[in-house]
């Protein structure tokens, strides 16, 4: 009977044990398997972490002021509606926006909450490929915007960088949610997307 253990960077790991991972870096993995009669087996690689990130809780006793609001959208990929900006607030992640624009950093969705409402946080979840279970559009960073009335400037609430690499896994629902959680609420009756850092293939994006 075979049996391995495993270090990383020097330290014992249990199998199926969590391992906490507080900052960037490269952590070393060694897996070492032993077996009566034959030589140890040392398997020996590096695993690459990048910038940490931090998941973020919304405010409790929060809703979803958005559900089935009015979306606007820069475009809509071959006109067809599933693909449409509106989809954003259907509720849902079963279906998603596609933009077609070239240059990440010139789309923008933005949703009428129908009058001025307290928003304390904003969330927003990445769009699922569904033949291949992973994340393929990534934007590489959501910027948050308000307004009153659409006339003038939109304020600014802040910019999330998403914490997916384009083509990367999804374990689970909960991990495709970008949030912004504000220290304080504003009254808004728009609140506006947009993606200034770009994105890899382009952004898709299931809920707002």
């Amino acid at each position: 009977v075979a049996t391995s253990t495993v270090t990383i960077n020097g330290e014992a790991y249990t199998a199926g044990s969590d391992y906490a991972i507080t900052k960037a870096g490269d952590l070393a993995v060694v897996v070492t398997t032993t077996k009566a009669g034959c030589n140890d087996r040392v398997q020996e690689f590096t695993i690459t972490v990048g910038d940490a990130y931090e998941i973020v809780a919304m405010p409790e006793g929060s809703w979803n002021v958005a559900l089935g609001k009015t979306v606007a959208g820069s475009s809509t990929y071959q006109d067809n509606p599933n693909y449409s900006a509106q989809v954003l607030t259907d509720g849902g992640l079963g279906l998603r926006w596609v933009p077609t624009e070239e240059d990440a950093t010139t789309m923008w969705a933005y949703v009428d909450l129908g009058s001025v409402v307290n928003v304390s946080a904003m969330r927003t979840a990445l769009a699922i490929d569904d033949t291949k279970g992973n994340l393929d559009w990534i934007p590489n960073s959501i910027k948050y915007e308000y307004s009153t009335d659409l006339e003038g400037e939109w304020k600014a609430l802040g910019t999330v960088k998403t914490a997916f690499a384009n083509g990367e896994a999804v374990a689970s629902n909960d991990d495709r949610w970008v949030a912004l959680v504000l220290d304080e609420a504003v009254e808004a009756q728009y609140i506006r997307i947009t993606f200034p850092d770009g994105a890899v293939n382009g952004v898709s994006l299931s809920e707002l």
